[in-house]
């Protein structure tokens, strides 16, 4: 048996002596090690920023995933697999424009009175039919301003 695995041993055989010493130490240092604390965090508020911020990043990386999958559920009522299920049925492409769907100009597209979601659409497209306050008569109506355009002046897009 190394040297580890006896410290590991007699620890589990003492362990409730162990902690009762390290509770009386601490009870007689508290203030001292308290103010030892503040000391260093004093001595090193860069240090201490830099491995807070790598660890929010790391967990938030490591729970991206979870996050999105809340949000999803919480403001459309679907499931991160659902929404996966919708860009693959749309062939990963707006469903006006056609366009490639990427990750930062995805939008779900619902109607606001009912809250069904009618498709995934890329930001403009949805900005551009939000504007028109998703009303199809008006929708047909801009078509037709733009298709009366296009005949008078014989231009093809």
């Amino acid at each position: 048996m190394n040297t580890a695995e006896q410290r590991k041993k007699w620890y589990e055989k003492h362990k409730k002596e162990q902690i009762q010493r390290t509770r009386e130490w601490y009870k007689k240092n508290r203030e001292k090690m308290l103010e030892h604390g503040k000391v260093y965090a004093m001595e090193n508020k860069d240090k201490i920023a830099e491995r807070k911020h790598k660890y929010h990043q790391r967990y938030y990386q490591e729970r991206k995933s979870i996050y999105k999958d809340r949000k999803l559920k919480y403001k459309y009522r679907i499931s991160l697999k659902e929404l996966e299920y919708l860009l693959v049925r749309q062939d990963n492409k707006c469903a006006i424009c056609g366009n490639l769907l990427l990750d930062k100009t995805t939008v779900i597209d619902h109607d606001h009175l009912n809250g069904k979601i009618r498709g995934i659409l890329c930001r403009l497209c949805n900005t551009g039919i939000g504007f028109f306050g998703d009303d199809p008569e008006i929708l047909n109506k801009a078509m037709a301003y733009l298709m009366e355009f296009r005949r008078l002046t014989n231009q093809s897009y």
